[in-house]
């Protein structure tokens, strides 16, 4: 049987761009994201009330804890995007330079 370069050229693409858009379960991904920043940033925050009722102080604790762990949450949320950005790029790469002939 005859192989034809570039239908199996277009095959090797379209099994790279479902690869590289994600038929990996990954849809549950955002939900993840999203509990861990709430339950992260209250659990800081009230670890912070907690603190501020124990030592008497106003609600210092309470905004510095949840504050910096709500930037760290986003700051962390933005670097995995841009490192997954980043792979799905250098998985593309050999795909941008056209048909092997």
């Amino acid at each position: 049987m005859e192989t034809n370069p570039q239908r199996d050229s277009g095959q090797h693409r379209f099994l790279a761009f479902h690869t590289a858009v994600g038929d990996r379960g990954q849809g549950g991904d955002g939900l993840i994201m999203a509990f861990e920043l709430v339950l992260t940033t209250t659990i800081f925050a009230g670890l912070g009330f907690w603190l501020d009722r124990t030592i008497g102080t106003i609600p210092l604790f309470t905004v510095v804890f949840g504050v910096f762990t709500l930037v760290y949450e986003v700051w962390k949320i933005v670097a995995t995007y841009d490192a997954e950005m980043t792979a799905h790029a250098e998985q593309r790469r050999p795909l941008r330079q056209g048909p092997v002939r």
